[in-house]
């Protein structure tokens, strides 16, 4: 007997959209049962506020949701509700405020058509004109489907999440289910989804009419008066309705203070709507950008009466109640859509959830009797069920999704601020989040909410209740924004790591105590912040009208560079900005403080602005050419190797340069640039085992390592050139050039900058600005001396001049035996085009002396990518333009004493002996004045006891003292020096031969001391 097959005719499904005039069609793929791939087609469309909808399915396939003459006029259609799809009335989902839409069913012998066609939208001055509204549903569905086919639980729950999930992976895993049963039952379908999410969406509010288009029910007071109050922080999207004239104008865009009465003009974060016959008025508020608690209201007034029809007033509550026990018994009469609790926290707010209680019987049997059914001792639970540690994104809701989906707090929202009491959940189903006060709050992920979900799960045939899936969503309103340049004390972390180059943090450590310190030079309209947590203070004097200035040891007024003020919900955070009424050209460097309540120092704030100067040199004019003899570098970068220079350890320098001499004055800073004048190749540097070191590539390369500074290049230029513009040395930012002489020639020799001079954190520094363009070379060169600097010279000099070179360096070439015997110096990398006496071998033996350099590693990883250095060597012809001769005066000496600075801050000499402790920890220094003079410094927040250091010297008074005899005291800011308290010898001082120790001496000792009288710092004085 044959076997019987049953031929499913093919499904061919399109939907269309646009004006009547011209429908817009798009085609969806065949669909078969006798093709796997055809068994099942999702198509997904986004549709605007105006639309026309055709649905075509071919017979004997028909359109679901099935609609009979009772439901033709207002269709079924089938939208989202808690994970599954759930059929509806359309006048349940979008309202026509201009006549009701369009309905038409056509059929023939081959095709059921549904069209539904909507009004147009309309745009009047400033403001849209709304045809149509939408609840908080975001598509409309229609499956097709031969008839008669079960369109159970199981599947709509999948085809709900297909409408919804656009990641490829679950969008794959969800439709492996689907097909699994497809092929079981042996049937095919077709998903249409229609996204409505961009009509305009309203719920709430009232009118001089009854409004059953909106969700909440209006009040009628005794004179007629229709009224309704709307808290936004619940339901952000109103309506008002009026038949007459709306008052005050505009009256969604202005608010009050609920506090102080101010109006507010939230004109920008309100968006507004009309409706065509002007009778209707929306308005969408931004609950994010909502600070403070506010009211507002708007009156409908009766044209030819004057009387008052309807009022509706919006405001912001602090107390909210969800109530899923109660809104269960709404969601069986009408599903709820979307969200069931969707509400935004201000700080001191409550979010209270009921829930109903858990059913424990263990006695539940079928309907009509039977056995007794598997006890279920837990239908109800929230999910995640440790609310404090974990929360659901409220963007990606699916019932598949969210049960892996979930988002540790700990990393995604700072602050500490929300607490959430889960302990009277079980016993009386309520969990209660409560937003405290004066404690920040931050997303470093940009969140737009949490949620939580409230699941019931049981067996609808012995509790005769269906599951139930209830989202709550939370917004939390943000105290600050996470990525603002921000400082703050070491334990605190609500602010990002500055990505911005021209700021920068560091972790300074003073005696034992950590401090962070913060600098940053404010662009046209950057703002700043400052946090200091409880129990710290700002100083000076709150930081409001003064703030600390130059070198930190005075006090200046604010207002001339800055503006400050007071974060909207933190009274311990300051957030400063640009004066745009004065903007300056002009060099300032103002700074303020976090301290404790010990007085001592934990967080400070450095906003500096510096004169920029700029010093370029061009591949033109004087030049002369030299020839190098030096090691290769490969770097090994996603298998392409790219050639890289070694540290040059010396520049001959035979004839005269072209000098350009600079002064980089206190509150200055230099841009050096070598500049190509052609193209050429890129230089990056990149940070190698603490090293900086050029990177040279082509400029159409995206180079993909660690850069000094984290950027990218990427140019579409010519070929490589010859020539390569350089700034030398070529670690610029560990070394300058200084001039030394051996006999009559002069040299240039690379040597660290912290040989020679030591500044503090706050202070001198360089920094590579890379990727600056196609003409500039991109290694300029910024060399920044903020008022805030402190520079002392290691070899007692009143200024420092750092020299460094400009020129063109040529590709290598090998070793020809035709070429002129290299002169060699066993010191320098190079040699001289001139006849030599030496042999091939003396010559090859003298090569291989300079190959090794110990600063060069082997092999080092970093960034993804490796890095080889070869010892081989490389012939090069370096052309010089000229050098660069900056001056930077020195603000200090540098002498024996100790202060308040972190220890990589080199202030004082090496050979400083350390004051300690009983228990051998560090708290100053010991200077016996007859070696030489001393310093301490103490600058502000603190102060010296005694005052100005001054042996004798009280608050109110002055002892005379010997040691005055012995030394003087030059207190900061005069005689030069900027910052310490200088302890000069004095050279006619008397001779005592009976102290021959330091106990028969007389000893002195200084303080620096926090206001409560903490000391932080003491330098002691033999004389």
């Amino acid at each position: 007997m044959g076997r019987l097959v049953w031929v499913v005719p093919m499904l061919s499904v399109l939907f269309c959209f646009g004006d009547v005039a011209g429908w817009k069609e798009l085609n969806v793929h065949e669909l078969s049962t006798q093709d796997e791939g055809k068994r099942l087609v999702v198509v997904r469309t986004n549709i605007g506020s105006s639309f026309a909808i055709r649905f075509t399915c071919p017979k004997p396939y028909v359109v679901y949701p099935r609609n009979d003459e009772s439901t033709r006029a207002d269709p079924h259609v089938f939208v989202e509700a808690g994970g599954d799809l759930v059929e509806v009335p359309l006048s349940q989902i979008v309202y026509s405020l201009n006549g009701k839409p369009v309905v038409n069913y056509l059929e023939d012998e081959k095709r059921n058509v549904l069209e539904i066609q909507f009004p147009d939208i309309s745009f009047i001055g400033r403001h849209y004109v709304v045809q149509i509204i939408r609840r908080h549903a975001k598509r409309i569905l229609f499956l097709c489907a031969l008839p008669g086919m079960e369109v159970s639980h199981s599947l709509t729950s999948k085809l709900s999440c297909l409408a919804m999930v656009k990641d490829k992976d679950t969008t794959f895993s969800i439709k492996s289910d689907v097909l699994a049963y497809l092929v079981m039952k042996n049937k095919a379908i077709g998903l249409a989804s229609f996204d409505i999410s961009r009509m305009k969406i309203a719920t709430h509010g009232c009118g001089s009419r009854e409004t059953p288009e909106l969700l909440n029910v209006a009040h009628e007071n005794e004179a007629g008066v229709r009224s309704c109050t709307v808290d936004v922080m619940e339901h952000p999207d109103v309506a008002f309705y009026c038949d007459g004239t709306i008052q005050p104008a505009a009256c969604f865009e202005y608010l009050f203070d609920t506090e102080t009465s101010e109006q507010i003009d939230v004109a920008g974060h309100v968006v507004v709507m009309w409706s065509h016959d002007n009778h209707w008025l929306f308005a969408t508020y931004d609950r994010k950008t909502i600070k403070r608690k506010v009211n507002g209201y708007c009156q409908c007034v009766d044209d030819d009466t004057g009387e008052i029809k309807a009022k509706i007033t919006v405001m912001t509550e602090m107390s909210h109640v969800c109530d899923i026990n109660g809104m269960i018994f709404k969601n069986k009469a009408r599903p709820i859509i979307g969200n069931w609790c969707d509400v935004a926290l201000l700080p001191g707010s409550t979010l209270t959830i009921k829930l109903p209680l858990n059913i424990y019987d263990d006695d539940i049997t079928k309907v009509g009797g039977g056995k007794a059914a598997e006890p279920s001792r837990m239908i109800s639970y929230m999910y995640p069920e440790d609310m404090n540690s974990y929360f659901l994104d409220p963007e990606g809701f699916t019932s598949n999704t969210y049960s892996s989906q979930t988002y540790d707090s700990s990393r995604y929202i700072l602050g500490g601020a929300l607490q959430i009491d889960q302990s009277s959940q079980n016993d009386e189903g309520i969990i209660t989040i409560h937003y405290k006060t004066g404690t920040p709050l931050t997303y470093p992920h940009g969140l737009t909410g949490l949620a939580y979900t409230w699941n019931l799960r049981s067996n609808k045939d012995i509790l005769g209740i269906a599951d139930v899936t209830a989202v709550v969503k939370v917004v939390p309103i943000i105290t600050h924004d996470y990525v603002m340049m921000g400082c703050e004390p070491p334990s605190s972390s609500i602010f990002a790591k500055p990505i911005d180059r021209h700021a920068n943090r560091n972790n300074l450590v003073v005696y034992g105590h950590e401090m962070r310190l913060c600098q940053a030079i404010p662009t046209f309209d950057s703002k700043y912040g400052l946090y200091c947590p409880k129990g710290q203070t700002f100083e000076p004097r709150g930081c409001y009208k003064h703030l600390y200035g130059e070198s930190l040891n005075s006090v200046g007024d604010v207002s001339e560079f800055l503006w400050v003020k007071k974060n909207s919900f933190l009274s311990n955070m300051l957030i400063f900005q640009n004066n745009l009424a004065a903007v300056t050209d002009d060099a300032y460097s103002k700074s303020c403080s976090c301290v404790d309540k010990d007085g001592i120092e934990t967080a400070r704030l450095v906003l500096s602005n510096n004169i920029q100067q700029y010093q370029y040199f061009y591949g033109l004019g004087q030049d002369e050419t030299m020839t190098m003899i030096v090691p290769s570098v490969n770097v090994l970068e996603k298998v392409i190797k790219r050639r890289t220079l070694p540290e040059i350890q010396e520049i001959q320098f035979p004839f005269t340069f072209p000098e350009k001499v600079t002064v980089l004055s206190p509150g200055t800073q230099v841009h050096l640039s070598c500049v190509t004048g052609y193209y050429g190749l890129d230089v990056h540097y990149v940070d190698i085992n603490g090293l900086t070191k050029p990177l040279l590539v082509p400029w159409d390369y995206d180079v993909n390592v660690s850069f000094t500074i984290d950027a990218r290049s990427k140019w579409k230029c010519r070929e490589l050139s010859t020539y390569e513009s350089l700034l030398f040395p070529l670690n610029i930012g560990h070394f300058f050039y200084r001039e030394i002489y051996e006999g009559v020639e002069k040299k240039l020799v690379p040597v660290e900058y912290s040989e020679v001079l030591g500044t503090n954190t706050a202070g001198f520094r360089v920094e590579i600005n890379d990727s600056l363009g196609d003409f500039y070379n991109s290694e300029c060169v910024i060399l920044k001396n903020p008022l805030s600097s402190i520079v002392v010279s290691k070899d007692n000099d009143d200024v420092i001049n750092l020299k460094y070179g400009c020129g063109k360096l040529k590709k290598p070439y090998e070793l020809m035996e035709d070429n002129p015997k290299p002169v060699m110096d066993s010191h320098m990398g190079y040699y001289k085009e001139e006849e030599s006496t030496t042999t091939e071998k003396e010559s090859k033996d003298m090569l291989k002396e300079i190959t090794s350099f110990p600063d060069l590693p082997n092999h080092v990883t970093r960034g993804g990518a490796s890095a080889y250095y070869n010892e081989t060597l490389e012939r090069r012809a370096l052309k010089v333009f000229g050098l660069i001769n900056l001056t930077l005066p020195v603000t200090d000496p540098y002498l024996r004493g100790c202060g308040i600075n972190d220890q990589s801050e080199e202030l004082f000499r090496e050979d400083t002996v350390p004051l300690l402790d009983e228990y051998g920890g560090v708290i100053g220094c010991i200077v016996d004045i007859a070696e030489g003079d001393a310093s301490f410094y103490c600058p502000l927040p603190y102060r010296t006891e005694p005052n100005r250091c001054i042996p004798g010297r009280r608050k109110d008074s002055w002892v005379p003292s010997i040691l005055t005899r012995t030394f003087r005291v030059i207190t900061p800011g005069h005689k030069g020096n900027r910052n310490f308290y200088i302890f000069r010898k004095v050279k006619k001082q008397k001779f005592y031969p009976f102290r021959e120790n330091n106990m028969e001496r007389e000893m002195f000792e200084c303080h620096c001391i926090t206001t409560t009288g903490v000391r932080m710092a003491t330098i002691r004085i033999y004389a």
